[in-house]
């Protein structure tokens, strides 16, 4: 039997439910809690950098980063962002596999780099370090510990930025 309280309290929960079909769509009803996550920390194991060696020349300068291997049970490789964009990727296993990464830049560049580190598994990476940063005299700042953190830029937009510290 349907009282005045129960239709009441139907018409509320239909209401909430339209409204949250309006706002986010079918998506959170379909998605897996892996893409629920999206960018989210995984509380995984960042990689241990030890201190870079860079070689500054007339012309181009070189910074040589060398990291802790084997790598921790279960990742099985490395992957390293360079100001945000994936530029390495190796494994363990591979035959050509690599412990170490070098980037070169053109010595007019004015403007800093940004490292950051993550062990992979599979094809899946994991939490990235913050950035270390190489400026265009040739200093280094070392990263500091935890993960990267990926917040809302100001405002109401939906634009992604990172900290870069």
């Amino acid at each position: 039997m349907q009282t005045r309280p129960a239709l009441l309290y139907q018409g509320i929960l239909l209401g909430l439910f339209i409204n949250g079909i309006a706002r986010w769509g079918f998506d959170p009803v379909l998605q897996t809690p892996g893409a629920l996550r999206g960018d989210a920390q995984h509380n995984s194991k960042l990689p241990k950098i030890l201190q870079p060696s860079i070689a500054l020349g007339m012309n181009v300068s070189t910074i040589s980063f060398n990291w802790l291997s084997p790598f921790p049970d279960p990742m099985d490789g490395i992957s390293v962002l360079v100001n945000d964009v994936e530029r390495f990727r190796s494994y363990r296993d591979d035959k050509f596999g690599s412990d170490h990464f070098e980037w070169t830049r053109n010595s007019s560049m004015a403007e800093p780099e940004y490292f950051r580190f993550a062990y992979m598994q599979a094809t899946q990476t994991w939490d990235y370090t913050k950035a270390g940063i190489w400026h265009p005299d040739g200093s280094w700042i070392e990263m500091a510990p935890g993960p990267s953190k990926i917040k809302r830029s100001e405002g109401d937009k939906l634009e992604l930025t990172r900290n870069v510290i």
